[in-house]
């Protein structure tokens, strides 16, 4: 067995930094929360030669602008690229870029996050638990030899959620953008072998819901669509054909004398593909967050939802979400009737036309994952349900989560989640909040790895001390 090195001192600081598909969090362990918080995406802007930058390839020369702001200032010459896909990191050279940023900061941003994390310090860096020894190697090459850590400690976010309620045994849901995975975690480890990953995550959603707004754009604008109520006086009516347009793509001036705002459109040469992908997914997530509700019980797949949506629509008692364009879109029983593939997934070939290649709802995933482990642990598995991520933010879904986990998993295990009355910031930064639990312990020393033994024995020194 190998003995852990103290080279670097156990009073020392640490960068405690979670890598979500949708948001990263970084911060020094100690502190009340992540003093860090951006999207998981990055600006490349292509170097002079002549060609486009929507048509960038693989081997054209690309300078990464990290600061979040350039997400927002939209140029020709630019491309935005996620970091982290589906929990993983897409390219050394982007994550390298994000680091310069996290560790040196910006000549904008002097913020207390930048001055605080420091790349002296160890950092305990979190990831889902199926990513490949591969990729971790990756990381733990750039971080070890391009910033030169003294320190590192790759852990499981699964793990992590459950040390931010002060658990070590608990079973824990994170239902995220790019992935929903079900865990059992005992003693404090993740049990990989007995979790299980749906296909129903945040991104899934966005796009069922896009595909839900384009058909009511279509319909308002098209020849059956002359129902101009749907819409502001104001609203941009599509020349061509219907989109879905982003705040980065339209351009409101209010008057204070008429109180209106006058909308206009810029130029799609000002705004390329990629950032209207990104400003859209910004939007549908919103679109999520504040109007998506889960139903109380199962919804009867056998009822006609659609044509009860238009017979609400007729009566005028439907609540409008107002888009940047100035158009109105009904979400009404869509609202409903897509989270409600979370439980149900049978919801998206019916209403949607959307086949998954696993149809298992996360419920039938809890049930496997308790059952499949030993009768002595179960108890403790089921008494202590925490459901992390973004989409646990969504109206009802922790209400609805318990009702179906109580109806599939044997009636002699009580069900609890030991989170649901926390508010959305603790369940949206869960893993950050238990990365700063496990980085304070005392013993934490003895599990990351220092750089001179990651130099000697490769990246299985940080598999073998991973909790």
């Amino acid at each position: 067995m190998l003995v852990p090195s103290l080279s670097v001192a156990p009073e020392a600081p640490v960068n405690v930094v979670d890598l979500g598909s949708f948001e990263i969090r970084a911060g020094v362990a100690g502190l009340d929360g992540p003093t860090y918080v951006r999207p998981s995406f990055i600006v490349g802007e292509s170097l002079p030669s002549g060609g486009a930058a929507e048509a960038i390839s693989s081997d054209q020369a690309i300078s990464y602008l990290p600061d979040e702001r350039y997400l927002f200032k939209p140029m020709p010459n630019r491309v935005v690229s996620q970091i982290i896909a589906n929990g993983c990191v897409t390219r050394e050279d982007q994550f390298s870029s994000l680091c310069n940023l996290l560790f040196n900061g910006s000549s904008r941003c002097k913020s207390h996050a930048f001055r605080e994390l420091d790349p002296g310090y160890p950092m305990a860096l979190f990831q889902p638990h199926f990513v490949q020894p591969l990729e971790r190697d990756l990381i733990a090459s750039c971080l070890f030899e391009t910033h030169s850590i003294p320190a590192l400690y790759i852990g499981d976010q699964e793990a992590a959620a459950a040390y931010s309620v002060g658990k070590t045994t608990a079973l824990v849901i994170d239902v995220g953008y790019g992935k929903t995975v079900v865990s059992p975690i005992v003693d404090g480890h993740c049990i990989h072998s007995k979790s299980y990953r749906s296909d129903v995550t945040g991104k899934l959603l966005h796009e069922i819901l896009e595909h839900e707004i384009y058909a009511q754009l279509r319909t308002q604008h098209g020849s059956l669509g002359t129902g101009q109520d749907l819409n502001a006086q104001d609203a941009i009516r599509p020349k061509e054909s219907v989109s879905l347009l982003t705040n980065v793509q339209v351009k409101q001036v209010y008057d204070a004398t008429t109180n209106t705002y006058t909308r206009t459109q810029l130029p799609p040469e000002l705004c390329g593909p990629s950032f209207v992908a990104f400003h859209k997914q910004l939007l549908l997530s919103e679109i999520v967050q504040f109007c998506f509700q889960a139903s109380h019980k199962p919804m009867d797949m056998q009822l006609d939802y659609r044509g009860m949506q238009k017979e609400l629509h007729e009566k005028g008692s439907v609540s409008h979400y107002l888009l940047p364009d100035g158009n109105k879109i009904d979400l009404s029983f869509s609202a409903s009737l897509i989270p409600e593939g979370l439980f149900n997934t049978s919801v998206y070939p019916i209403f949607f036309n959307t086949r998954l290649l696993d149809p298992t709802s996360i419920q039938m995933h809890a049930h496997k994952a308790i059952v499949s482990l030993h009768d002595s642990v179960q108890p403790e598995l089921a008494s202590n349900v925490v459901v992390v991520g973004g989409l646990s933010n969504i109206n009802g879904v922790l209400n609805r989560l318990k009702l179906e986990l109580e109806s599939v998993i044997p009636s002699v295990l009580k069900v609890k989640l030991v989170n649901s009355q926390y508010n959305n910031l603790s369940r949206r930064f869960a893993v950050w909040y238990g990365g700063n639990v496990l980085s304070s312990l005392g013993t934490f020393p003895y599990f990351w790895a220092s750089k001179a033994e990651y130099e000697e024995y490769g990246i299985s020194i940080l598999d073998r001390r991973r909790l």
